[in-house]
């Protein structure tokens, strides 16, 4: 059996576990030795450009976010999206409600660093556990950044695996309301998956809005 194929068995009996549906026919991931994970230091500019986003969206004013962003050298590793949202006076609710859920991003590439230890979708982050691992918000980043030390891509691999089955789970689930999904949290499910495709470079694209959750 290939590494992959028992990446594929693991997932499956973790969804069974789960109560989840799968189907077996979904195609494999990458082997090992063909990843391309980001840098550290990648991955900690994105937890901060997350972090702000999602700071935003609890009603922490932008014009101190994006203050502590440019003097932390880390403004230019905001998406557009991130960057037009911040800069903007007169946020919607619905803006509010999308990027609140980036803290489900950010909870993911924390594991992937092993800040946090909980890698199932089941639930929603713990926000209070999450900000004892992330910098003050209008603190130096420069202790947070050097931290970080990655997981094994046998780790990060069988994650995203996982994530990709649980996926198609939770998206079927949306057409057909008789196929199971168990413990999964379809919110947090998605989320995650946004970010485990960006981390393993999945579609090959250097900008964060331009990732894409395929299943």
């Amino acid at each position: 059996m290939t590494e992959q194929e028992k990446r594929k068995s693991r997932s499956e009996k973790i969804l069974t576990d789960l109560g989840s549906d799968f189907i077996p026919y979904l195609p494999l991931i990458e082997f090992k030795a063909d990843a391309k994970i980001r840098t550290p230091r990648e991955i900690g500019l994105r937890i901060l450009c997350l972090f702000g986003v999602a700071a935003a969206s609890h009603g922490v004013d932008s014009s101190i976010i994006i203050e502590w962003l440019k003097r932390e050298s880390v403004f230019s590793s905001l998406s557009r999206e991130e960057k037009t949202y911040l800069q903007k006076n007169d946020k919607s609710e619905n803006e509010n409600f999308q990027f609140s859920w980036r803290s489900e991003c950010i909870w993911l590439l924390l594991w992937a660093i092993g800040k946090v230890q909980r890698d199932l979708p089941t639930a929603q982050c713990n926000v209070d556990e999450m900000l004892q691992v992330l910098p003050s918000l209008n603190g130096s980043t420069e202790k947070f950044l050097e931290s970080i030390e990655l997981r094994s891509t046998k780790e990060i691999l069988d994650q995203s695996d996982l994530i990709y089955r649980a996926h198609w789970a939770i998206r079927q689930y949306g057409l057909d309301e008789s196929v199971r999904i168990g413990n999964l949290d379809p919110d947090v499910v998605m989320e995650w998956h946004l970010a485990i495709n960006w981390l393993t470079n999945y579609g090959e694209t250097d900008y964060w809005d331009e990732v894409t959750t395929d299943t």
